[in-house]
């Protein structure tokens, strides 16, 4: 029960002497500090402490119990509450009485005072943990608007102490600021949930209002949650998504102007330049040689000159002229006349260069084309004709050519495996595609792009990249170029379960140890010189000691893939089998290890 309802009885003392008027012998009670009630017909009339009673008959020796001038008593029922009778001054003693009206104990307004300090003390305790407890600020002012209560949360929220501003007028802390707290003692006013600005660069929702004591205000109490960082964050959203819909504009514009190489990742000097350069090129019918390393995205910029070309409403018709067998080579590229060979299909079959027809033919590893083809091919560049097999009707070639191939020509030419005229036919104008290792700069904004497509693709939502995957991305050579580098990517995300990838997800051959020899290095990368091997024969064990790792690994492979087109008859469908690789990927080991 609240002391404010604290009943009479629960605080009256019976440590009384009750004594009928007339019936007192002259003599003092046996507990001198005990109040004495006279009283007249059972109800009390009259009261005095013992200490009284022996003072007064000190000095009236003779006097009776008649002539003592006894203070009169106040009547109260067991039942009143005290707060009730301590509002109702008077020096009268208060007795309690029973239902009946007889004396049941008396109040001692010390014993009265005493409860209602520890009763104080108990709600200053209950009042003081709840501020300091509370995650909101708490400002409490009273009638004058000076601070009565300052909780820990606010001295963090404003970096005021509670032992500077306690006391002393709020508005002297915020001038010029609206206060909910002064407005609520003013005007009486709640507020509930509003966003206010109490203090620069501190916003906060504040519920605020008056403290009532009955039809008075006598102060005012702000509850304030800081909302800063929201309100920040969420000035940020809106400048991110000004910025986003600027983006999606200008995205939607370049879409409009059809700019191809958009789609070209990167913004370092080298690609850069060859993106420039690429830009120039598209606008004519020029042949173009592409070059660069596997994987470094060579059809993505055939296909970017052919879609900013004025052929772009043409086929782009792509050919890779390392993955079809020379025997088949020719039907591919000039198509053949029905029952031109053995199998034909009876209908004939139209070409690449007639499936291209006003558009662009890609001749991706052009280096790779049989000696025989690379005659007819200077043909169709020179004349701008060819013809089915089976057939002497001449066609014309309208098709722009762009070549690519990862292999130096030069050495080829030197080598007399590639003819010099098809050379500078091809050779009008080149491009040079920087490896992913020479443009670093560029391999955050492809990890974050393919990150996106990825998670996109797999439904992975990816929320954060560990420092140490872009560490471990940095470091490596990538000889596989972007195409690894997309594969990377795609593993890390699938793996990445709950939402972040992370390092432990890399494949071995990625921070653990140095990466290998990227392609055209020539083991150019020396390490601690090992041990030489055993020589052996050409079986597939060591032929010759290798000087370094590196060199050791191009001639275990080199010793592995001769070994297995031995056993199979230089089959090398057979051979890829038996090394349990595939045949496109026999020929590129084959071409990287110099094997004929």
């Amino acid at each position: 029960m609240g002391a404010s309802l604290l009943t009479a009885s629960a605080l009256m003392s019976q440590r009384f002497m009750a004594l009928e008027e007339g019936t007192w012998n002259g003599g003092l009670p046996a507990e001198p500090d005990l109040v004495v009630i006279r009283t007249a017909g059972g109800r009390p009339c009259g009261a005095a402490s013992c200490a009284q009673l022996a003072d007064y008959l000190s000095r009236h020796p003779g006097a009776g119990p008649e002539s003592f001038p006894w203070l009169p008593v106040r009547v109260v029922p067991a039942s009143l509450p005290v707060a009730a009778i301590i509002l109702e001054p008077g020096p009268a003693f208060t007795v309690v009485t029973h239902a009946d009206g007889t004396p049941a104990g008396v109040l001692c307004w010390a014993d009265v005072a005493r409860h209602y300090h520890e009763a104080y003390r108990r709600l200053d305790a209950q009042f003081t943990a709840t501020l300091n407890t509370l995650e909101e600020s708490v400002c409490m002012v009273d009638e004058d608007g000076r601070v009565i209560a300052w909780n820990p949360a606010a001295e963090r929220l404003f970096g005021i102490r509670s032992s500077e501003i306690t006391g002393r007028p709020l508005a002297d802390f915020f001038p010029g600021r609206d206060q909910y707290s002064l407005r609520a003692l003013a005007t009486g006013a709640t507020a509930h949930r509003t966003l206010h600005e109490p203090h620069p660069e501190k916003w906060v929702v504040v519920n605020a209002a008056p403290i009532r004591l009955g039809d008075r205000i006598i102060g005012a109490l702000a509850v304030e949650q800081d909302v800063t960082s929201v309100v920040r964050l969420h000035e940020q959203l809106d400048r991110t998504t000004s910025a986003y819909k600027a983006l999606e504009g200008e995205i939607s514009r370049i879409r409009e102007r059809g700019d191809p190489f958009e789609r070209i990742t990167g913004r370092g000097h080298a690609i850069q330049r060859t993106v420039n350069l690429a830009r120039r090129v598209a606008a004519s019918d020029a042949t173009v040689l592409i070059r660069g390393e596997s994987g470094v995205g060579k059809e993505l910029f055939a296909r970017a000159i052919h879609d900013a070309s004025e052929r772009r409403d043409k086929p782009f018709v792509a050919i890779n002229c390392g993955a079809i067998p020379p025997a088949l080579f020719e039907s591919e590229l000039f198509g053949y006349e029905r029952g031109a060979f053995t199998g034909a299909d009876q209908k004939g079959k139209s070409g690449k260069l007639e499936q291209a027809q006003g558009g662009t033919l890609f001749l991706d590893e052009v280096a790779e084309l049989p000696a025989e083809t690379q005659v007819k091919l200077l043909r169709v560049l020179q004349d701008r004709r060819f013809y089915r097999l089976g057939s002497d009707r001449p066609r014309v070639a309208d098709v722009r050519i762009i070549a690519a191939t990862n292999r130096n020509l030069e050495e080829m030419l030197r080598q007399g495996t590639f003819r010099e005229d098809l050379y500078f036919r091809l050779d009008v104008v080149t491009l040079e595609i920087p490896p992913l290792r020479e443009r670093l700069e560029d391999l955050a904004d492809m990890v974050h792009q393919f990150a996106r497509e990825f998670a996109l693709r797999h439904k992975r939502p990816v929320q954060g990249i560990e420092p140490g995957v872009m560490a471990a991305l940095m470091e490596y050579s990538w000889p596989g170029n972007i195409r690894e580098l997309r594969n990377v990517i795609e593993r890390l995300v699938v793996l990445s379960d709950d939402g972040m990838i992370k390092a432990e997800y890399l494949p071995p051959t990625i921070g653990r140890g140095r990466p290998p020899e990227p392609p055209g290095s020539g083991g150019a990368w020396h390490g601690r010189p090992q041990e030489p091997p055993e020589q052996a024969g050409e079986s597939g064990a060591w032929s010759a000691p290798a000087a370094d790792l590196p060199s050791a690994a191009r001639e275990a492979q080199r010793a592995a893939i001769l070994a297995a087109l031995k056993e199979t008859g230089q089959n090398r469908s057979l051979a890829a089998k038996r090394l349990g690789i595939s045949r496109s990927a026999l020929y590129y080991q084959m071409r990287r290890l110099g094997i004929s």
